[in-house]
């Protein structure tokens, strides 16, 4: 995943105001000199999803291209003519379609729902799947009049997909090829910190009991679980504190990822106490309160405090590879400012806690609603269903990175 789950939960709580307005993704394909079409998707549960298009010939191929957790269709744009995938594909004489996904800023509408409402975020990536990629294939195929399509997606992208092909087996007739890049299923295998015990145990018991018990708290219980979370999770609360706390503890390049787990829960230890120096406490518990409260996970404030400073931007970055790989040597500071002026984007809680679910499980399956009686109630059945990847028909390219902590050689098996 581009933005860990740390990264979300422990940044996505704090923001600031002043940051520069953002490049959109119909600026992006303008910008560039690219003809642009925008188009409106509805699904059946009243979702309007956005999806931009740059027209090829007649009888051109379409290739939809589908983002990733936290992310939109700007980043197949952003980097601009001859380094965006975007780009590049219409430049080859390719039909480029760039889809969103409920949520975000380009798919937020919604027929009867508003953002502001718990139940508008009630979604997680089988959702996806099952709905938003099924929707955006059909009305592509639509509208172009081709036969079939070529799929390429980005960490969750893929992950929605795999639900969309193992469920539908008239979709698999419908896509030519699927380019998983960044494939992500099960973590049984990541050696990523934020799936440490010292972390995962106290975070999904966190959220589950949030998700049970949020229909009977009060406005003060509710500020308690907030308080709760910054315990729970270790939240650090100083930012000078804790950038000098990483910069004792983080290993440069090449250090092995075992310790990785170890230093960050050392790291975060020593800090967890530190009064806030850029915000007030009762800021922070009010933005915890915001994000839990609704269920969503809001990307405006991350993009906000990852561009406050050059410190600022620093942190970010150095919790992005803690957690995910450390290949920051291959980065200019021109892409680490791009890279935070773009992500993240507003996602559901559900879908991280979803993917929380699939730490150790080495299968991959539909969201778990932690009781028997609610899965009977949403599926029948006393556990969710798994995700059948022998019913994907597809043909199925991986791209992956042998520094990425959530993707592996393992992880590619458990597909095939």
């Amino acid at each position: 995943m581009f933005l860990s789950i740390f990264t979300c939960i422990c940044i996505f709580i704090c923001g600031c105001d002043g940051a520069r307005r953002e490049t959109t993704t119909d600026e992006y394909i303008r910008r560039n000199g690219y003809p642009l079409e925008v188009h409106k998707a509805e699904t059946p549960d009243g979702f309007i999803l956005t999806l931009f298009r740059i027209p090829g010939e007649t009888g051109a191929t379409p290739v939809y291209l589908q983002h990733g957790l936290v992310d939109s269709s700007d980043s197949w744009f952003c980097m601009g003519r001859n380094r965006s995938i975007g780009f590049t594909l219409a430049d080859a004489g390719y039909d480029v379609w760039a889809g969103n996904f409920r949520g975000n800023v380009y798919s937020s509408r919604h027929k009867r729902l508003k953002p502001d409402m718990r139940e508008y975020w009630d979604f997680s990536w089988d959702t996806l799947g099952l709905i938003d990629v099924r929707v955006m294939i059909q009305y592509i195929l639509q509208t172009s009049g081709q036969p079939d399509l070529i799929h390429i997606g980005h960490s969750m992208g893929t992950t929605s997909f795999f639900v969309a092909a193992s469920s539908d087996e008239q979709l698999n007739q419908l896509v030519r090829t699927h380019i998983a890049l960044a494939p992500i299923t099960s973590f049984e295998h990541s050696p990523s910190p934020v799936f440490s015990a010292q972390f995962i145990e106290p975070l999904i018991t966190l959220l589950q009991s949030y998700e049970q018990e949020h229909q009977q708290q009060d406005e003060q219980s509710i500020l308690e679980t907030a308080k709760d979370a910054m315990d729970a999770l270790q939240v650090p609360s100083g930012l000078s504190t804790l950038m000098a706390s990483l910069k004792s503890y983080v290993s440069p390049v090449g250090t092995q990822v075992a310790g990785y787990a170890e230093m960050v829960t050392t790291s975060l230890n020593r800090i967890r106490n530190t009064v806030p120096d850029y915000l007030g406490m009762d800021e922070i518990i009010e933005l915890i309160n915001l994000a839990l409260d609704r269920g969503e996970v809001r990307g405006s404030l991350g993009r906000k405090y990852c561009q406050m400073s050059p410190a600022h931007e620093r942190f970010c970055l150095r919790v992005l590879s803690i957690v995910q790989g450390d290949d920051e040597h291959h980065l200019t500071k021109e892409l680490i400012r791009l890279l935070f002026r773009t992500l993240p984007k507003s996602s559901s809680l559900k879908e991280f806690l979803h993917y929380l679910q699939q730490r150790q499980a080495g299968r991959v399956f539909f969201y778990d609603y932690g009781t028997e009686e609610r899965n009977m109630l949403e599926y029948g059945s006393p556990t969710p269903p798994e995700v059948n990847f022998g019913k994907i028909k597809v043909p199925v390219y991986f791209v992956y990175g042998p520094n990425d902590l959530f993707t592996s050689v393992e992880v590619c098996q458990i597909i095939k």
